[in-house]
């Protein structure tokens, strides 16, 4: 069975990824601001905004998913690993999610350039 998988994307970042993992990782309440179309809202169940093991939900994929978690790691790149568990093996791969967060990257780009 092939519930539990991993995809991961690589994308290059003009303002470096150092910024783009700031609003990530350590701003993130910003990103309805910066991304009004992909996120209304986000709920941290457990831990701070910024902090390793935090638990944050994304309610849009939990009726199709047991468990996601997504790793960025930047530099001159931005890298967005997902790692999830199908709920059911028939549940497709994520990659609209992919796309979105993929989405997501680039709107926190473009609001970094601009500034």
């Amino acid at each position: 069975m092939g519930l539990k998988g991993k995809i991961i994307v690589t994308l290059e970042v003009k303002c470096g990824g150092h910024s783009i993992y700031d609003i990530f990782h350590t701003n993130t309440h910003h990103l309805p601001n910066i991304g009004p179309s992909r996120i209304k809202h986000f709920e941290i169940h457990e831990g701070e905004i910024g902090k390793i093991g935090s638990v944050v939900s994304w309610r849009y994929y939990e009726e199709l998913y047991n468990s996601f978690t997504v790793i960025t790691s930047c530099e001159h790149w931005t890298t967005i690993t997902l790692v999830y568990e199908k709920k059911i093996e028939d549940t497709p791969e994520p990659l609209a999610l992919l796309d979105y967060f993929i989405g997501m990257t680039k709107d926190v780009e473009g609001h970094l350039l601009k500034k």
